[in-house]
């Protein structure tokens, strides 16, 4: 039997908010703030996030390697998503769907609201994470941010009105790590 596993250990995220502002701010000093300066809250997530890492790999073999294994593997740069869906009209879910575009009234008056979007635009991100226990916090920064691909709307009874949101993260301009995760505790010590 073994005797490693310890469920003190293990995490269960169960709260969280995100966050959008201008692009290449800097990080923010407290990322867990309630209300972190310069950034507008998503409002509702549904089901948390997912980040997902690619990274180009590279194998290599000579002919006279017999071994069942690749001789030389090479890897390449890493790029990151992040999905989540926001179920909440705020001003950031628009801002991100709208993809640097506008609303505009039609005539002065009129109450007919265009909706024009833009080629693309680039953001700061911060995801913000919670434990079922309330004693374990994460946060995830972005400086630089776009959207990777138009989101699915859905417009039913069957579910919130929202949006798919799938976000490459893009390097800093000025150089530095693109996603930077932070915790309130080490798990190293």
């Amino acid at each position: 039997m073994s005797i490693y596993a310890d469920s003190a250990e293990a995490v269960l995220w169960v709260d969280g908010d995100a966050f959008r502002g201008a692009a290449n701010l800097t990080a923010p000093t407290d990322p867990f703030a309630a209300a972190p300066a310069s950034l507008e809250a998503y409002g509702a997530v549904k089901a948390g996030f997912t980040i997902t890492p690619s990274q180009d790999k590279k194998t290599f073999d000579v002919w006279n390697n017999e071994s069942g294994a690749a001789f030389f593997e090479f890897d390449g740069q890493t790029t990151q998503t992040i999905k989540f869906r926001v179920s909440q009209m705020s001003k950031a879910a628009v801002l991100t769907e709208l993809k640097g575009g506008s609303i505009a009234e039609t005539a002065g008056g009129s109450g007919i609201w265009k909706w024009t979007k833009g080629s693309g635009e680039e953001f700061s991100l911060l995801l913000q994470l919670k434990s079922s226990d309330s004693l374990k916090k994460m946060a995830y920064w972005a400086p630089r941010a776009k959207l990777a691909a138009e989101p699915e709307l859905v417009k039913n009874d069957e579910d919130l009105d929202g949006w798919e949101f799938e976000i490459t993260i893009l390097a800093p301009s000025g150089g530095g790590q693109a996603l930077t995760p932070y915790s309130n505790w080490n798990p190293l010590a």
